[in-house]
């Protein structure tokens, strides 16, 4: 973390609707402890900052857990009423969390999930979740409800609820390797009903990708392709002779993972190494980088 002290580190941001305190969490995991949370001690106002702070995780569990989105609720009141989520890291599944004060919290529910990350309030009772599918709660996070559509990918990041127009849309991390998965959803929404009719809303087949490098095999003569490399997020590594003009095709036999690395040997440029995680950090390599950028002819081996 910056300067060594991931309390540098700071993963939500919330301004409290009625004190009007600023509210931040933090990466700093400490076993034994809540989850990192900080509240202003004094109101914000324009141009008037308070920047002195103070500890505000009074009943969150002890066990090293991270909040994972935080939310102001709208009562009317001058009390911080806030909720959050964390993922307990000795547990499984979503838990909710409020505070009605600002400083004290207490469990409002859990719920099976995983991959939980951003928590919207929308309006009146209601919340919604990006996790491994969307959730929504009508009855603020005493219960929740997934919602998805046919071939969506996984882990919803953003979700953005539009009352004036009644519609909710999702983002997630990707459209998968080939491209056959939606990344973005629409759906029918009235605040405190139901959602429905959702259906995926890429445009002109979107392909999305979280890429975390990109690597380029140098030709053997002038006439051949550069062919360039892409190593993605869900999605493993990606392929393409015209830097992706054409579109991108997995590059050997797929599999989903985190791809987080990739380097040809100088001396042969058919001989590739790159790395990926998918549940464990594997290594591979391939002795025909340079022969056909067309899914499965590169062949990577352990």
């Amino acid at each position: 973390g910056y300067g060594n002290n991931f309390d540098n580190c700071i993963s939500n941001v919330v301004v409290e609707r009625g004190s009007k305190r600023v509210y931040f969490s933090t990466m700093k995991r400490v076993s034994g402890e809540p989850a990192h949370v900080y509240r202003s001690t004094c109101a914000w106002a324009p141009g008037s900052p308070c920047l002195s702070w103070e500890a505000a995780n009074t009943g969150l569990p002890a066990g090293g857990d991270l909040v994972h989105g935080m939310a102001s609720v709208s009562t009317g009141s001058e009390q911080d009423d806030l909720f959050a989520v964390l993922h307990p890291w000795t547990g499984s599944g979503m838990e909710t969390w409020m505070t009605t004060d600002g400083a004290n919290w207490s469990l409002r529910s859990t719920y099976a999930t995983s991959q939980e990350r951003h928590l919207l309030y929308a309006a009146g009772q209601e919340l919604f979740v990006g996790a491994f599918h969307a959730l929504h709660s009508v009855d603020l996070g005493t219960s929740w409800t997934s919602f998805t559509v046919t071939n969506e990918h996984v882990d919803v990041r953003a979700i953005y609820a539009d009352p004036v127009r009644g519609k909710v849309y999702t983002a997630n991390d990707g459209a998968s390797a080939f491209g056959s998965e939606w990344n973005l959803t629409r759906w029918d929404w009235s605040p405190g009903g139901a959602l429905t009719g959702g259906v995926g809303v890429d445009e002109a087949g979107l392909q999305t990708w979280q890429v975390y490098f990109a690597g380029v095999v140098p030709p053997t003569i002038d006439s051949n392709p550069r062919r360039t490399y892409i190593g993605s997020h869900d999605n493993g590594n990606l392929c393409s002779n015209d830097a992706g003009a054409s579109g991108w095709t997995p590059s050997g036999t797929f599999w989903a993972g985190d791809s987080f690395a990739f380097q040809y040997a100088p001396s042969n440029p058919e001989r590739a190494y790159w790395s990926v995680y998918n549940g464990s950090a594997l290594f591979y390599r391939t002795d025909n980088a340079r022969t056909g950028c067309s899914y499965p002819y590169t062949n990577w081996a352990s």
